[in-house]
């Protein structure tokens, strides 16, 4: 048929196939997609497309509030764990994420605004950027200033993680988080860091929680408090993150923000031993010295030497 758009590699008209990321080229078919992408440029222009989308949406959010929803108007149910689009409209995630799917629609349904790029993809594609960026600096923790490009495309990808924890991704959110905790790309922000890993953390990511309590528990961003860091530290440890569980088992061998006791200290620190926790051997040095000077402590007490 000579109807429909002309296909983007070839020019033929009728093309029906689009970019399963962008969606905004199309194709005669899965050769020309191909051909496109490799050779005729449009893997670069799809990716900047994705940062273009994602800074738009993040401006729209800004500039519009969210509405209140009391029925999903794709199920005609109340919302369930309800996303709000940059639109302002809100919808059970998992209907949006069935539209994104099955390809049956790229706008809102109630205004047709264009949807932006869904979650996973986003924080594909942004962590697929600070990955790269890793290896370049060669390190997972602080860096030191990035070339020029390098900051560019840290910033894109700042970008779509951001609207990747936005959109309800838990794992973009700690992401995000972990870049503000040591400055990659960006000035140090404890007091960010701290907000989006309690996001992460109520959305039940174990890294995120454990996170939370560190911070608490060393007084990054805020002032030391036990009290607040030992419920983050327990929800992490009772999805057994290693370094959570440890750090239960140093508090209550060291009776920091809890009651002492070094049978519970003990019961920690083997089961963090269990999960493989790299500072196993210093923790069991620790729950050693702690009963030798607790005896010791006693027999003086009662002999005075």
């Amino acid at each position: 048929s000579d109807d429909g758009e002309p296909c983007s590699n070839c020019g033929a008209p009728g093309a029906t196939k689009k970019c399963p990321q962008c969606r905004q080229t199309q194709y005669c078919g899965e050769e020309c997609f191909k051909e496109h992408w490799k050779y005729g440029g449009h893997k670069k222009a799809c990716s900047a497309y994705v940062l273009a989308a994602a800074a738009q949406a993040q401006q729209d959010r800004l500039c519009k509030a969210a509405a209140e929803a009391e029925q999903c108007l794709i199920c005609l149910e109340p919302p369930r764990e309800p996303t709000t689009l940059p639109c302002g409209h809100a919808f059970c995630t998992a209907c949006v994420a069935e539209l994104r799917a099955k390809g049956v629609s790229d706008a809102c349904p109630l205004c047709r605004a264009p949807l932006p790029p869904g979650p996973e993809k986003l924080f594909e594609l942004g962590h697929r950027v600070w990955w790269k960026l890793v290896r370049a600096v060669g390190s997972r923790h602080a860096w030191p200033p990035l070339s020029a490009s390098q900051q560019r495309e840290m910033d894109g990808a700042i970008v779509m993680l951001q609207e990747a924890m936005d959109q309800g991704h838990m794992e973009a959110a700690r992401f995000v988080g972990w870049i503000y905790n040591w400055g990659q790309g960006v000035a140090v922000d404890y007091r960010r860091s701290m907000a989006v890993y309690k996001v992460a953390g109520a959305g039940g990511d174990a890294v995120s929680q454990w996170q939370v309590g560190h911070m608490y528990y060393e007084g990054r961003g805020v002032d030391v408090d036990y009290g607040q860091a030992l419920p983050w530290i327990e929800k992490a440890a009772a999805q057994d993150h290693p370094s959570a569980v440890g750090q239960l088992g140093d508090m209550y061998c060291a009776g920091t923000g809890v009651t002492p006791s070094f049978r519970r200290a003990r019961e920690y620190f083997e089961r963090a031993v269990e999960l493989g926790n790299s500072m196993a051997v210093e923790y069991m040095q620790k729950l050693t010295d702690g009963i030798q000077k607790t005896l010791m402590d006693k027999r003086v007490e009662i002999h005075g030497t």
